[in-house]
């Protein structure tokens, strides 16, 4: 077993054809949204969370590496327009 410990807390909601909302830290500051938080939601689905179809056992087991990956750092968007 190795140790666990992530400092960092994000959400994103995928709301289909309307809208997408990225929030970092435990107050849910809101970084991304529309195509942008679309866009990282499907990194993480389609990418980061599976291993690499049809790849090679050196693919695979890099896929499964411990080193956490670590969220994009974002400013926090205005939303008072």
């Amino acid at each position: 077993m190795l140790p666990l410990h992530i400092d960092w807390y994000t959400n994103i909601i995928d709301l289909g054809p309307a809208d997408a909302v990225y929030s970092q830290g435990w107050d849910r500051t809101v970084v991304s949204q529309g195509m942008q938080a679309k866009a990282t939601k499907q990194v993480i689905n389609r990418e980061r969370i599976y291993p690499p179809r049809g790849g090679t056992r050196a693919q695979i087991l890099a896929a499964a590496s411990t080193e956490l990956q670590r969220p994009p750092v974002l400013k926090p968007l205005d939303l008072q327009d």
